[in-house]
């Protein structure tokens, strides 16, 4: 294929980098010289169709693409031959993404393999459509959009079949960030689709769960080619129950559709298991639909692609695709002689009482936490308690050390960094061994409370208020007082309100962002 493949121009090329910006600064090197894993060539044109188009194998005029005068100054002067090869394309499979040559433009274009979420293939009589899917970073949002580009080929010969299972196979394992170099032959190695098992509570927040699935997360799993159980949960515990007694080492991954509820629930499940260590090595991962997704805020914050909460869905399923394995701690709690366990978050006092009231004024969205923020406000009283921790840079069999002056306004215990979608409370990374205590004194003049109590409204991280002390720490032992015992939340859910022990299980679970 007649392409120009001159260093300066080839620096001053257009190309997708890994969050799917359009550059135009020079690369590290001339990818037109990097080794091709698969090709496919000659029979292979862009077209332009719309998913249902690309399904019904609907192919006329209006399909082909235009091509802009700045791609090429030549293509006024082409004859209507040329014009018609000019769609001819090249696309070529390497470690580093996909490289698609036209000989229409001066430039090719490349889609870095940190973009691509999902290959499909239509096949009709004589020909196929592929549709290459990836989702760009949009920085104005801070949010994920997903975009599609489609080749017809003509597989009229043995051979040309062939290449286009090799093209498959090869661009199913680069999504998958596998290092296709070390390959020997790509069509004798041996690869199948991953099962994943996703768990859906359609009653979550606003109830959107089931629409959520179908229009996106269906979807991207069938891209990436992922064949996907789907559990929906029809009563409380349905996930705990599914968790403990059902095979979870035939997934690869497991997908929640949910709020912060439904991990809780398969958090206990299968911390329950005898082969709990080995069922924790699955990874979870979400997509948020629920109300306060602690989860998700702390997964995309941890990747630094935090988005407005009505793009979360898409971002996090990205993740979900494109991430990696990452260890994660549980929190082991016991109280009143019962055994619970947290991924996210245990809060008392204050901060449980208004987020327990708030689920009443669910329709109200972000603004249900401001009657109960004001409630608090006019009555401003502490809640005691004794508190005993051991520091995170202790020895581990060492003794706890009380705090002093217990008399709490806020008191959280976090091993995520977010205690809503938007509110950071600390800054503690997945399986660092530890958790934070995080909490604000009793005394507090009202405008300090209010100003706080706003932060966290608002998204605000409240670290950065002088009243807002966080200690790192390995274990520690709470012991409310009777008379303020108040609400316990542990992960969004009620606990009873008498003494607890708590202790940091690390890396018991796995998470996939």
């Amino acid at each position: 294929m007649s392409v120009s493949t001159t260093t300066t121009e080839w620096f001053a090329a257009p190309y997708l980098d890994e969050e799917g910006q359009r550059n135009y600064k020079p690369l590290d090197r001339d990818i037109l010289q990097l080794p091709v894993i698969v090709s496919l060539q000659g029979a292979l044109e862009l077209v332009n169709m719309s998913d249902e188009d690309a399904r019904k194998g609907t192919y006329t005029q209006d399909n082909i693409p235009t091509i802009e005068l700045d791609e090429n100054p030549n293509y006024e002067a082409m004859t209507h031959e040329q014009k018609l090869n000019s769609l001819s394309v090249e696309v070529r499979i390497l470690n580093e993404g996909v490289l698609a040559l036209r000989e229409a433009t001066y430039y090719p274009t490349f889609f870095s393999a940190p973009i691509i979420t999902g290959c499909s293939i239509n096949n009709f009589y004589d020909y196929s459509i592929i549709s290459i899917h990836y989702y760009i970073l949009l920085r104005k949002h801070n949010n994920r959009e997903g975009r599609v580009t489609r080749y017809r080929y003509f597989r009229d010969a043995p051979d040309r079949r062939r290449a286009l299972n090799n093209f498959y196979k090869a661009i199913q394992l680069l999504i998958r960030g596998r290092d296709l170099s070390v390959i020997k032959n790509i069509e004798t190695h041996e690869w199948k689709p991953e099962k994943v098992l996703v768990m859906l509570n359609p009653r979550s927040g606003s109830g959107k769960s089931m629409k959520v699935y179908d229009q996106l997360v269906s979807k991207m799993l069938r891209q990436a080619a992922m064949e996907a159980k789907l559990v929906v949960t029809s009563y409380k515990n349905h996930a705990s129950e599914y968790a403990l007694r059902e095979r979870l080492d035939i997934y690869a991954a497991i997908l929640l559709i949910s709020g912060d509820g439904l991990y809780h629930e398969f958090l206990s499940g299968m911390m329950e298991r005898p082969d709990r260590q080995e069922a924790g090595r699955v990874p979870v991962s979400i997509v948020p639909t629920g109300s306060n997704n602690t989860l998700a805020g702390s997964v995309l914050k941890s990747r630094g692609e935090h988005t407005k909460k009505k793009y979360a869905a898409a971002n996090c399923m990205f993740a979900f695709i494109k991430g990696q394995r990452q260890a994660c701690d549980v929190v082991q709690i016991r109280s009143s002689n019962l055994v619970f366990y947290s991924g996210l978050y245990y809060t008392w006092g204050n901060l449980a009482t208004i987020y327990d009231n708030s689920r009443k004024l669910a329709v109200l969205g972000g603004l249900r936490l401001v009657p109960w923020i004001l409630i608090k406000l006019i009555r401003n009283k502490g809640t005691y308690g004794r508190l005993w921790y051991r520091h995170a840079s202790a020895d581990p069999g060492s003794e706890l050390v009380e705090l002093q002056n217990t008399c709490f306004s806020v008191f959280l215990i976090c091993n995520v960094s977010n205690i809503t979608y938007k509110v950071t409370a600390c800054d503690v990374q997945p399986g660092s061994g530890k958790a934070v205590l995080c909490y604000v004194k009793y005394p507090i003049s009202r405008k300090k409370l209010w100003n706080l109590l706003s932060q966290v409204r608002r998204g605000e991280n409240p670290s950065a208020s002088h009243e807002f002390e966080t200690i790192p720490i390995q274990a520690c032992v709470f012991e409310p007082r009777r008379r303020d015992a108040g609400v316990a939340l542990c992960d969004g859910e009620e606990l009873p309100t008498s003494k607890i022990e708590m202790g940091v299980l690390p890396k018991f679970a796995c998470l996939k962002f």
